[in-house]
């Protein structure tokens, strides 16, 4: 923490015009930068469940002095504005996107191998953070929603892969024969 401290003070000191912080943590950090840099603009990005319970009272009076904290839903800007209190004028939903060259990187996908033991055919693939206290994320729905799509698509796998602190990985490759969902443990239990 120190560490980042001085090197943002020493950025705040090359008079930065604009600040973008990509966490809410990191929103007290772009005070800081803004005392040094009076003239700094700061946008603090909000991406979820981190704003959605009240924040400690440095972060969120840090967050609420933003000039603009972006959300990824009208759901998650809501939160914003109703636990921490930042004004709806300084809340703008941004969707995250894809890359701009996303529909020119497919044409190479022909050519590009599948990582070993990727399935082949139709594959759903979920990347996220699930915590047991995410469950709002769906991946349960998922789950249960399977054995009335398989019918329609026999060779439908559904791909279940954890980002960074995942509590566990599930890969499920279902067919016409199989209903239920394997599970493995990784990092953690399910």
């Amino acid at each position: 923490k120190t560490r980042l401290i001085t090197t943002a003070l020493r950025a705040a000191r090359r008079k930065p015009k604009l600040l973008l912080a990509g966490h809410p943590h990191l929103a007290p950090v772009a005070q800081v930068m803004h005392i040094v840099c009076p003239r700094l603009r700061t946008i603090v990005c909000a991406h979820g469940i981190e704003v959605w319970e009240p924040l400690a009272a440095l972060r969120k009076h840090a967050l609420r002095r933003a000039d603009l904290v972006l959300a990824p839903s009208r759901d998650t800007a809501e939160h914003v504005i109703e636990q921490q209190q930042v004004s709806r004028d300084r809340v703008r939903v941004l969707p995250w996107a894809l890359d701009p060259d996303f529909e020119s990187l497919l044409t190479l996908a022909p050519n590009t191998p599948l990582p070993i033991g990727y399935p082949s055919g139709c594959v759903i693939l979920s990347v996220g953070r699930w915590m047991s206290d995410e469950r709002y994320k769906g991946i349960d729905r998922l789950i249960a929603v399977l054995p009335r799509l398989l019918p329609n698509w026999p060779e439908l796998t559904v791909l279940l892969h954890p980002w960074v602190s995942a509590l566990y990985l599930a890969v499920a490759s279902c067919n016409s024969h199989r209903k239920s969902l394997p599970a493995r443990k990784a990092n953690g239990t399910l």
